[in-house]
């Protein structure tokens, strides 16, 4: 039996990825001694995390063609490379920027810059590309 690979959308993951920097966000906030920064990999398999369980909610119980694997990437190849381009477009319109620390200060280490942190406590997110080229 194949593992099932998730395949959620652009917009999705997107969503997702706005979601967990805000929730992140909010704990740093409440806890000034949190670290206020991310690791790519780190932040990919939190992601990955978050689509499973909530495919596992929604598969009905004793469907076993329904299974993920539990060894690797829970996300499709091109849900991962779409993932790429979320954390990308987030990087452009400034709400991440790279590094962590003056000791980390490059990828794959970022952290939500200040106009991102405006952002995500208003959630008014825009595609940079989109805005430019017309496309919604």
């Amino acid at each position: 039996m194949e593992p099932t690979h998730l395949k959620p959308s652009y917009e999705e993951l997107r969503e997702a990825l706005l979601d967990f920097l805000a929730t992140r966000l909010a704990e740093v906030r409440s806890n000034p001694d949190a670290n206020s920064g991310f690791e790519f990999s780190q932040m990919t398999r939190a992601l990955e995390s978050q689509f499973a369980k909530k495919h596992l909610a929604q598969t009905p119980n004793g469907d076993p063609t329904r299974t993920l694997d539990s060894g690797g990437s829970q996300l499709s190849d091109k849900a991962r490379m779409d993932l790429i381009e979320v954390f990308w477009d987030l990087f452009r319109e400034g709400i991440i920027t790279l590094g962590q620390s003056i000791e980390q200060p490059d990828f794959p280490y970022f952290h939500v810059g200040r106009r991102g942190a405006s952002v995500l406590e208003t959630r008014t997110a825009y595609r940079y590309l989109a805005r430019q080229s017309g496309d919604q």
